[in-house]
């Protein structure tokens, strides 16, 4: 396996958190991201990051691929896609009313509880939606329960 590294790397760098590196594809359809390294997402663990992944396409309607893994300085990183999404920043209020509106109750800092299914939604802060003509896209929330049993 060959060592990915920015210059090389044959996407433009976008942005970067503490979970993920962003890249845009060259066609500008898809984001990559690749997790940073020694962790995998927000919770550390390999099955956490590719359940979240799973869980986000169904609770959401999302299209995130498994694209692999590829070997960094740091460490092994998972690689990911997803549909590019235009759009802007909600406010946080937008993102409140968002998920108030799909029967979503607050459940603590950035978290949201819905009371039937059981699902449990966090790290629900704007830069993690995309606000569209057709209302807010969830990008990156962390699915902490599915819900549903």
């Amino acid at each position: 396996m060959v060592p990915l590294s920015r210059p090389r790397c044959p996407i433009d760098f976008r942005a970067g958190a503490t979970e993920h590196d962003v890249f845009l594809s060259p066609e500008g359809e898809k984001v990559i991201k690749l997790t940073i390294p020694p962790k995998f997402g927000a919770r550390g663990q390999v099955i956490d990051y590719v359940k979240n992944v799973l869980w986000a396409n169904h609770l959401f309607g999302d299209d995130i691929r498994l694209v692999g893994i590829v070997a960094t300085n740091a460490g092994p990183a998972i690689v990911t896609s997803q549909p590019f999404i235009e759009g802007g920043a909600p406010t946080q209020e937008e993102v409140a009313e968002w998920f108030l509106d799909q029967g979503y109750l607050p459940d603590g800092y950035f978290k949201w509880r819905h009371p039937e299914s059981g699902a449990i939604i966090a790290d629900a802060h704007p830069g993690n939606l995309v606000r569209t003509e057709w209302g807010l896209i969830p990008i990156d929330l962390q699915i902490l329960n599915p819900g549903g049993g």
